[in-house]
């Protein structure tokens, strides 16, 4: 399978001098590896043992997103890379979301350091400004919503219950929008 490929290829890469890590770095004189922040750690093994140090090694990633193990991402994994890094730079402008929602998000995740003190969300202006979404019901990008305890006496309320009401709650949510006619103005 997949797995056992990239489990061979790691192994045939150990050696410092394996003829594996010599053939792909003159292969592959500049490596980019978008989406990194999905990368597990046998694949940065593989990544590491070919390239570092012997190719142009670009990763690309969003720290933000390799906290989503869901993902396939391993968040140590991604610090570890990042930690070799000799120049990183970020993305100053956020090129999806309206304004109106990157700012609420901002106010409420500032700073916030999601994982550990490398991840970090620091400010970022956004490239459509207002709101893209006309005539929704609920106009406002960010939203938080209150789940009450039926139960008397008691501070928490079973996950079970809890999974139960987000769903529909977020379905009724997605229904009213899909049928009130709302429109995306976008480019």
């Amino acid at each position: 399978g997949y797995d056992d490929l990239l489990t061979r290829l790691a192994g045939a890469l150990a050696a410092e001098g394996s003829a594996a890590r010599v053939r792909m770095a003159q292969r592959w004189p500049i490596v980019m590896v978008d989406e990194f922040q999905d990368t597990d750690p046998v694949q940065w093994q593989v990544i590491e043992r070919a390239f570092s140090g012997r190719s142009t090694l670009i990763l690309i990633g969003d720290p933000k997103q390799a906290i989503y193990a869901f993902r396939g991402g391993d968040i140590d994994t991604y610090l570890r890379a990042a930690a070799t890094a000799g120049d990183k730079q970020t993305l100053g402008t956020n090129w999806r979301s309206d304004s109106v929602l990157v700012d609420r998000l901002q106010a409420v995740l500032r700073g916030a350091e999601l994982g550990g003190p490398d991840i970090v969300v620091h400010d970022v202006q956004a490239n459509h400004q207002g709101h893209r979404l006309v005539g929704a019901p609920h106009n406002d990008p960010f939203r938080l919503r209150v789940v009450t305890r039926n139960r008397a006496g008691t501070k928490v309320i079973p996950i079970a219950d809890l999974r139960d009401h987000i769903g529909k709650d977020l379905a009724a949510d997605i229904g009213a929008l899909l049928t009130s006619g709302a429109t995306f103005d976008g480019d």
